[in-house]
Formats: C-alpha cells, sequence, structure tokens
C-alpha cells in the first residue's frame, strides 16, 4: 500500500512541478512580447495559429503599444486665479461646432457650412472654508456689466483660460488656450449629511469667439491705453 502511497505522491509532484513550470513559461512569453512591443520591436509570430487566433493575438498585441490617454492627464491655468487646479474637480469643453443650413433642389439635398459656434467650458470647482474662489467667480462676472445697465468692454472681463495634456511620464502640453467670460455659477447644492464629502460650484465659460488667435490684436489694442475714438471703433468692429 505504501508503494503506491508514494508512486501517487510522486506523479502529483510531477503534475505539480511540470504546471508551474508552464506557467512560468507562459507568463515569461507574455512578458518578453509586451517588453518587444512597448520598445517598437517586431513583435512575436503567430505561425500555425489558426486566422481568427492569429489575428487577435496582433490586435492584442497591438494595443499594448498604445499609451491610451486617461481621464486625469490635465491641468488648467485661469489667469487671476492662483493654483486653481487644486480646485477644479473635473471640465468638459468643445472646440465649437460648425452649423450648417441646407437647401432642397428637387428631391435632393445640399448643405452647405454657415458658422462656427464658439463653444463652452464647463467645470466642477472645489472650494476652501472661506469661499474664496465663489466671491472670486462672482467678481469676475460682475465686470461684465454696469449697475446703470450698460456692459464693458470685453478686456475688462475676458478671462484666459489655458488646458494642457499631461503624459504618464508629467510631461505637460498646451492642448488649447481660449480667451472666456464666465456666464453661469451654480447651481449650488449644500446638505447637512454630506460629512465628509467636498462641496462643489459648476461654472460655466463661454468662448468669447471662434476666430481663435485672430481676435487677439484686436484686445491687445483695446487694452493698450488707446483713445477714446479708436476704442469706440475697436467695439463697433464685433456688433451683437
Amino acid at each position: 500500500m505504501s508503494f503506491f502511497n508514494g508512486l501517487a505522491g510522486n506523479i502529483k509532484g510531477f503534475a505539480t512541478s511540470t504546471a508551474k513550470q508552464a506557467g512560468s513559461n507562459l507568463i515569461s512569453n507574455i512578458l518578453s512580447r509586451a517588453s518587444a512591443s512597448m520598445s517598437g520591436g517586431a513583435g512575436a509570430s503567430y505561425a500555425g495559429l489558426p486566422p481568427e487566433l492569429a489575428n487577435a493575438k496582433t490586435i492584442l498585441e497591438m494595443a499594448m503599444r498604445i499609451r491610451y490617454a486617461q481621464g486625469w492627464q490635465w491641468n488648467i491655468e485661469i489667469d487671476g486665479f492662483s493654483r486653481v487646479d487644486m480646485y477644479v474637480k473635473d471640465i468638459t469643453y468643445s472646440t465649437g461646432n460648425v452649423e450648417t443650413e441646407s437647401k432642397l433642389i428637387g428631391g435632393n439635398e445640399f448643405v452647405k457650412p454657415t458658422h462656427v459656434t464658439a463653444g463652452s467650458v464647463s467645470m466642477t470647482v472645489r472650494d476652501n472654508e472661506d469661499g474664496e474662489l465663489l466671491q472670486k467667480f462672482k467678481e469676475r462676472r460682475a465686470r461684465i456689466h454696469n449697475g446703470d445697465g450698460t456692459f464693458n468692454l470685453p478686456p475688462a472681463y475676458l478671462l484666459n483660460i489655458r488646458i494642457y495634456r499631461v503624459s504618464q511620464d508629467g510631461r505637460a502640453t498646451l492642448e488649447e488656450e481660449m480667451k472666456g467670460f464666465i456666464t453661469t455659477i451654480g447651481e449650488i447644492s449644500r446638505a447637512r449629511d454630506a460629512v465628509g464629502e467636498f462641496a462643489t460650484i459648476p461654472v460655466t465659460f463661454v468662448k468669447y469667439t471662434s476666430a481663435g488667435s485672430l481676435a487677439n490684436g484686436l484686445l491687445k489694442g483695446v487694452t493698450g491705453g488707446i483713445t477714446n475714438q479708436v476704442q469706440s471703433s475697436a467695439s463697433n468692429l464685433i456688433k451683437f
């Protein structure tokens, strides 16, 4: 009886050792293929495999070469707001839409572009206990209009916003720079049972123009101490 017990133990040990060795070899092969892919190598060969399996493995290998951007890899700066990146929780922005109009000729539709919308920037912002950021947003929005019902020139209320793309090694690359003004602060929600939760403020900016850098010359001229007559001409350039 002990002979069979010993034989069973030997067979079990051999099977365990073989399984471990096979698993180790498999992991080693996967790591070597991944390393070759990441370093720009030619990759593994899947000759002898069925075409469907070989194609699936090739697609997986190609996907492993790509460093996909993740949702946290961004940063933001707003002129006049020191270290605002420490307070902005998330951001949503657009690059504008191409608006169109259509015309029917017979039974066919023809579409042509009419204009490009400026777009908007929405963000959820945290604040400190003193409410400094909320007060600052209110103060900057108050520069848009006056108590007598008049509106100020754009340089008085426009804010420069810069959004950066951040790589996994920490490099920041400017993705978009825009000028805009605050249109909406809130809805602001407070709750007694929100213990341990950060209070947040939704803030929406509207971009000043879809023209991009073409408007910079006009804005710099208005802020450069020019005469009232030239200021009037500049403000009449873009009439709403």
